[in-house]
């Protein structure tokens, strides 16, 4: 379209009808950006061009200082409205005509149908991550001290993943790795998952296997085969002391180091059946002092800066465990298991 119209500006936006408003998803414009993915009010001038249907041309853009011409085109699918694509060119240059707006009907109709299946994709992806958020909880509800673990890991790891500026895509690997980092769990017996006491070397052994059961569970889904890594190496160390392949330093995938920290962070600062929870400076100190060989020290260093500027608001409303135990916990002394499960 660029570069049969050369117009000034282009930009493509999807419809929301529940709430009317449109998304850009891509915009081309000379001196002007606007960030892909805002949202926006339907505007009077796009709300009439979406009910007229077809190809609409504006005698200025107002969009654009100076004079312009724009056209505004529908873009329909099934008889209704899925998005709208402008075009607008200067004033020194030609305006649109109908052998101009015939096209433009051709070209709608092409990326109508473009929309709509990004539309029906993103729904079943959002029905997708609905299945795993709820098999995550699912794992997390064996043991009544974790419920709400993975979700919290996600909220920890996903925000670090965004501060520390990954691509979008390999925060949405983050995303979904978080949440089913323990899957293999679900292979590990109740009387090793749940011991009030620290493990034995045959039974932390049995434990250790659980990255490899979750990485064996998801090599039968095709869409996650990007977040296998992440699963299968959270337990993995920088100095390769880790479990279960001993990678070490970058042999680790980023994604994997910072599920391990956020994960670590969850579980010290949450009670366990086991022992009490740590308070944040507690685990922060012993973050701190597994720089380079437990844990990646750059993450550490920005997870912990982030931890304390907005810990409050990433943390997950999560049930408080069972009273009795957790009194019982109250009454020993302070305990930190080096075994991490």
């Amino acid at each position: 379209l660029w570069r049969r119209f050369a117009p000034r500006s282009l930009s493509l936006s999807l419809l929301h009808p529940e709430d009317n408003e449109l998304e850009l998803l891509a915009q081309r414009r000379a001196g002007i950006d606007r960030a892909p993915n805002s949202r926006v009010g339907v505007r009077a001038a796009d709300e009439r061009a979406i009910l007229a249907g077809h190809v609409e041309l504006v005698g200025e853009d107002e969009g654009l200082p100076g004079p312009s011409h724009l056209a505004r085109i529908t873009l329909r699918t099934n008889q209704r409205p899925v998005g709208m694509l402008e075009l607008s060119r200067g004033v020194d240059q030609p305006g649109f005509d109908a052998e101009d707006r015939t096209l433009l009907n051709v070209c709608a109709s092409h990326i109508a149908a473009s929309l709509d299946n990004a539309r029906l994709y993103r729904q079943l992806k959002d029905q997708h991550l609905e299945t795993i958020a709820a098999l995550a909880a699912a794992i997390d509800a064996r043991d009544p001290y974790t419920a709400g673990h993975s979700e919290q890991v996600r909220r920890y790891a996903v925000r670090l993943g965004e501060v520390l500026r990954l691509p979008a895509e390999r925060v949405e690997y983050i995303h979904y790795g978080a949440l089913l980092h323990d899957i293999g769990k679900i292979g590990i017996r109740d009387y090793i998952l749940l011991k009030p006491g620290p493990l034995s070397d045959e039974e932390y052994a049995i434990m250790q296997t659980h990255p490899t059961i979750g990485a064996d569970i998801l090599r039968k889904i095709k869409a996650l085969r990007d977040v296998i890594p992440i699963i299968e190496c959270h337990h993995e160390r920088m100095d390769g002391r880790g479990y279960p392949q001993h990678l070490q330093g970058t042999n680790i995938r980023e994604e994997a180091r910072i599920v391990a920290i956020s994960d670590a962070y969850d579980a010290m600062t949450s009670h366990r059946a086991y022992r009490r929870a740590m308070e944040p400076d507690q685990a922060f100190q012993i973050l701190m002092n597994g720089r380079g060989t437990h844990w990646d020290g750059n993450f550490v260093e920005v997870f912990i800066d982030l931890i304390r500027q907005e810990g409050p608001s990433l943390l997950l409303p999560r049930p408080r465990p069972p009273q009795l135990a957790v009194n019982s916990l109250l009454d020993r002394p302070r305990e930190v298991e080096l075994k991490p499960r």
